[in-house]
């Protein structure tokens, strides 16, 4: 397929029939036609009227005009207020309300000359917010049958398809950042691989209906009755995904608010306190780190000895009941321990030899007296005690552990530091608290403005609070509805359990169970296939991934290969084998990858179509933006259109592209930006 004309007539910025001749040249080394202008002057309205052409109104289209919610497609046709003044060409309605709104595109296919036209008579009631489609061919043919016009552009270029052909360049890393189950399937569309899918889904429900002709009556009526639960809980958790959809909505309409509103606050501080602002802000924002630090510090420290440090009543009653149990009986150990208490602490730090360096005199009554206090606690332990003597304990242990358990209690009771550093920290985060509500007063101090703007600011700051509130409460309530998802998704997967359980049964009394299990054989082997198939396709991707990527990446080496796995998720090797992370790879690097993963999909699948790109070298440095203009976009395809910033390509940039460019547009605009006029043969330098 290689596009001759694209004719745009009254859509967007486009005044009036406006004419793109992109018929190709004669030297096949000439692919591009660059078509340039600046931000505003009619760039995005291109290729949003082509992809209008072959997808009408759609989901993607809808929500990037505001953000948060999604406009209805009437009202991305035809407006949405002040917000949203729709597609057709505000001038061209006033002047021209019964004019011709419409996109055109004139191509060549295997030989074959098609024009396909979609437009919106909007004059007439029974249009469609898709508008119409009137496809013309060369020999006379027509189609003016929706459905058909509709299977005929499925034929040329698949939805599926088209974001891999028609995309912004600012946006190619949601490419390879999207939804991974979408993405492969969107993968699996393009190597032919679902259509295996829809083999196995078509005899899964044979088999299903089979398993049903030959069951049992009461076994047929419980899975009947199986499945009508599931649907009803399906439909509960879809309804619930719903809710949170709304609720989420609404969450983001609240934060709009409450973002507007502190502009509004910031400003009239940065009116009051001037220089200060920058200052007293930083301020608040160390304060805020160091209570946050310090406060789950505190916390961490006192939560687990909070019962034995601060109440020493309630220890010395355990060490007294810990010593009576263990001086039930007289012990030969507290005879020596007594001995030991009166002769090793002199011995050891006192008599020769000495250690080397020696030790301060302080020092060493330190550890004298330690020793003596550890031994005297062992000789209570030992000491005898008689036998009639209770320590009202309900249970016994034995002398080791009471031994470790009574030295911890005794290092709490002993505790007086710590338990004066605890409040000192205590006191700290009273202070930072204090001196926080301090400087955000001196922040929320508008006394130089006038009584009025006073008025307002504060008015401001109440509703921000009570925005903030509603906000909350909406967070609240999604993580309500979330759990209940969760529970709803539970239910699911056991109602799901007990379906193929019952399934399973009812296969067994099937009277059909030889056409079953030919049928059974037959899945296998298609699913077999499909694994083959997709390890082929993955090796082969994997090879071209690679080569094209190393023809882009040339500055370093930090990325040696990429691997491709069986969902065809990448991940990245360095020269020695390693995996380099996600969080190591640049922006700019993943953006070549994402091309390099572009190119290699188009030389696997073998599918050929013209690729329309809009900011073709966004966040790209200067060296990869040479490879892309010499290696990357000359053999990307036949026909490739290139839409740019006149900043985007600088002259040097141009030279480098020019040998490719075989028709060339400039873009100019009027100052109200709804007369957009392609000038052609126009160069950028």
């Amino acid at each position: 397929m290689i596009i001759d004309r694209v004719i745009i007539s009254n859509l967007f910025s486009y005044r009036g029939q406006q004419i793109f001749d992109l018929s190709p040249a004669t030297d096949t080394r000439r692919n591009i036609a660059l078509i340039h202008g600046r931000n505003g002057y009619g760039k995005t309205s291109f290729i949003n009227s082509v992809k209008l052409l072959f997808l009408g109104t759609n989901d993607a289209m809808l929500s990037t005009v505001q953000t948060g919610r999604k406009l209805r497609p009437k009202d991305y046709i035809q407006g949405a207020g002040n917000e949203w003044q729709g597609i057709l060409n505000t001038e061209a309605r006033k002047a021209e309300p019964d004019g011709d709104f419409s996109i055109t595109l004139e191509w060549t296919e295997r030989g074959e000359k098609a024009s396909v036209r979609r437009f919106w008579p909007i004059h007439q009631e029974n249009h469609t917010d898709n508008g119409l489609l009137e496809i013309t061919f060369s020999d006379g043919r027509t189609i003016t049958d929706q459905e058909d016009a509709d299977a005929f552009l499925e034929n040329i270029l698949p939805r599926h398809l088209l974001p891999f052909f028609i995309y912004d360049g600012e946006q190619v890393q949601t490419l390879a950042e999207a939804n991974r189950t979408r993405q492969l399937e969107q993968i699996e569309k393009i190597l032919d691989i679902a259509t295996v899918d829809l083999l196995d889904e078509y005899i899964g429900k044979n088999i299903s209906n089979w398993r049903r002709e030959g069951s049992a009556r009461i076994e047929q009526a419980e899975l009947d009755k199986l499945h009508g639960e599931l649907q009803s809980i399906c439909a509960t958790h879809e309804a619930l995904q719903a809710e949170v959809r709304i609720l989420d909505e609404q969450k983001q309409e609240y934060t709009y608010k409450i973002k507007n509103l502190e502009s509004y606050i910031q400003s009239k501080r940065a009116f009051t306190l001037q220089e200060d602002e920058t200052r007293l802000t930083t301020q608040i924002d160390k304060i805020r780190k160091q209570l946050e630090q310090k406060t789950q510090q505190f916390t961490d420290e006192l939560t687990p000895i909070a019962p034995v440090l601060l109440v020493p009543e309630l220890l010395q009653s355990a060490e007294q009941s810990l010593s009576h149990l263990t001086k039930q009986t007289e012990s030969p150990i507290g005879k020596l321990l007594s001995e030991l208490k009166k002769q090793l602490p002199q011995e050891l730090l006192h008599e020769e030899p000495l250690p080397y360096p020696n030790i301060y005199q302080d020092q060493r009554n330190f550890f004298q007296q330690k020793l003596a206090g550890l031994l005297s606690m062992y000789e209570k332990l030992y000491a005898p005690m008689p036998v009639t003597e209770s320590s009202g304990l309900k249970f016994k242990l034995d002398n080791v552990r009471t031994a470790k358990l009574l030295k911890r209690l005794q290092f709490f009771l002993q505790a007086d530091t710590e338990r004066q550093r605890l409040g000192r920290e205590s006191q700290s985060i009273s202070d930072l608290k204090r001196q926080q509500r301090t400087i955000q007063q001196k922040l929320d101090d508008v006394s130089s403005l006038d009584q009025d703007e006073q008025k307002k600011f504060q008015e401001h700051k109440a509703e921000i609070g009570k925005l903030q509130a509603v906000r909350d409460e909406i967070l609240k309530a999604i993580g309500q509805k979330e759990d209940a998802i969760k529970q709803a998704q539970r239910m699911v997967d056991q109602k799901q359990q007990a379906v193929k359980i019952q399934d399973t049964k009812l296969r067994q009394l099937s009277s059909s169970q030889a056409k079953l299990e030919l049928a059974q054989k037959l899945q296998t082997i298609y699913r077999d296939y499909k694994q083959d198939l997709k390890k082929r396709r993955r090796e082969q991707i994997e090879e071209k991934i690679n080569i094209r990527f190393n023809a882009l990446m040339t500055s370093h080496h930090l990325i040696h290969k990429i691997k491709v796995d069986e969902n065809f998720s990448l991940s990245y090797e360095n020269v020695h084998g390693e995996l380099v992370g996600m969080a190591n790879i640049s922006s700019g690097m993943k953006q070549l990858v994402t091309q390099a993963l572009l190119w290699a999909l188009k030389d696997v699948s073998g599918k050929e179509a013209p690729v329309i790109i809009d900011t073709p070298l966004a966040r790209i440095d200067r060296l990869h933006r040479i490879n892309l203009l010499e290696q990357y976009y000359p053999a990307l395809g036949r026909q490739i259109i290139l839409l740019p910033m006149d900043s985007e390509i600088i002259a040097e940039d141009y030279h480098r592209l020019k040998q490719y460019i075989y028709r060339e547009y400039r873009l100019e605009n009027s100052q109200d930006g709804a007369h957009t006029q392609p000038i052609k043969d126009e160069a950028m330098y």
